[in-house]
C-alpha cells in the first residue's frame, strides 16, 4: 500500500559531503590566496582560464581609476588594510563583488601581487637561469613563454595586459614599462638556495636581475605587438582590437 504509483520527478541531487553548521544549499568559497592554480575559482579571459579573484581586482582598480594613481604597484599599501582585505577576500565571496571606491587603489594593486607571491609554485618557476640567460630580445623571451602550460602561459599573457595597461598610464602614475617589470617581477619566480647556480648571493642577485631584464623584454615586446594590432584594426576601420588578438599575435611571432 505505500508502493508509489509513479515515478519520482528528477531532484536536487546534493553532495554526501558532510556540512557542519550551515544549510545544504551554502556553498562554501574556497581560499584564493597560497593555494594551486587548479584550486581556484576561474573564468575565461581571452580564450585563458584566469582566477576570478585577480580578474575581479584588476576589474576594480580600472573602474575606480586606479591606473591613473601614482607609483601604483610600486608604493606600499597600508599593511593592516591589506591584510583584512585579504582575509575578507578568502572568506568571503560576495567581497569581491561590492569593492567600492572608498576602496584603497594601492591595496587593491598590493593583493594582485600578493596573490602571484603566494603561489605553491610560482609562476615562472620552472624556467631556469640558463633559459634566462640565452634569451637576448623580447621574441626570445616570449618563444620561452611557449614552454609553460597552457593554463600559466595564459596567466602570464593576462598578466602581460595588466602591465601594458599600467605602463600606457605612465605620464600620470610614473609608473613605464620598465618600472612596472621591476616590481612585478619578484612575485614570479623564487630561488631555491639548493641550486648550485645560486646558492651564493652574487648569484643569487645576477639571477634576479636577469629575470627583471626578461620581465621587461618580454612586456615590450608585447606592448609593441598590441601597438601594431591596434594600428592595424584603426587604419583598416574594424573593431577594436582585443587583448586576446594581441596575445594570440604574441605567441605566433614569438
Amino acid at each position: 500500500m505505500l508502493r508509489p504509483t509513479a515515478q519520482p520527478k528528477p531532484g536536487t541531487r546534493l553532495h554526501d559531503e558532510v556540512v557542519i553548521g550551515q544549510p545544504f544549499n551554502v556553498c562554501r568559497w574556497k581560499p584564493q590566496f597560497g593555494m594551486p592554480m587548479e584550486a581556484v575559482e576561474t573564468e575565461s579571459v581571452n580564450g585563458f582560464d584566469i582566477p576570478i579573484i585577480l580578474v575581479r581586482l584588476y576589474d576594480a582598480l580600472q573602474r575606480h581609476d586606479g591606473l591613473n594613481e601614482e607609483g601604483i604597484f610600486r608604493l606600499a599599501p597600508d599593511a593592516a588594510k591589506c591584510e583584512a582585505m585579504q582575509k575578507e577576500l578568502n572568506t568571503d565571496r560576495e567581497a569581491l563583488d561590492n569593492i567600492g571606491p572608498e576602496t584603497d587603489k594601492h591595496v587593491l594593486a598590493n593583493l594582485i601581487k600578493v596573490w602571484f607571491r603566494m603561489m605553491p609554485t610560482r609562476l615562472l618557476s620552472g624556467i631556469t637561469s640558463e633559459q634566462i640567460r640565452a634569451c637576448q630580445t623580447g621574441q626570445q623571451c616570449m618563444a620561452l613563454l611557449q614552454s609553460l602550460v597552457p593554463m600559466r602561459k595564459g596567466l602570464f599573457l593576462w598578466l602581460c595586459e595588466l602591465m601594458a595597461d599600467v605602463a600606457e598610464h605612465g605620464d600620470v602614475n610614473r609608473m613605464s614599462s620598465n618600472a612596472v617589470a621591476i616590481v612585478i617581477a619578484p612575485n614570479l619566480y623564487d630561488i631555491n638556495p639548493t641550486d648550485a647556480e645560486v646558492s651564493n648571493p652574487m648569484a643569487a642577485l645576477v639571477y634576479t636581475q636577469g629575470m627583471a631584464r626578461f620581465v621587461t623584454q618580454l612586456l615590450e615586446f608585447y606592448m609593441a605587438v598590441r601597438s601594431r594590432v591596434r594600428e592595424s584594426r584603426s587604419f583598416s576601420g574594424g573593431p577594436a582590437a582585443s587583448a586576446a588578438e594581441a596575445s594570440r599575435r604574441a605567441l605566433a611571432e614569438a
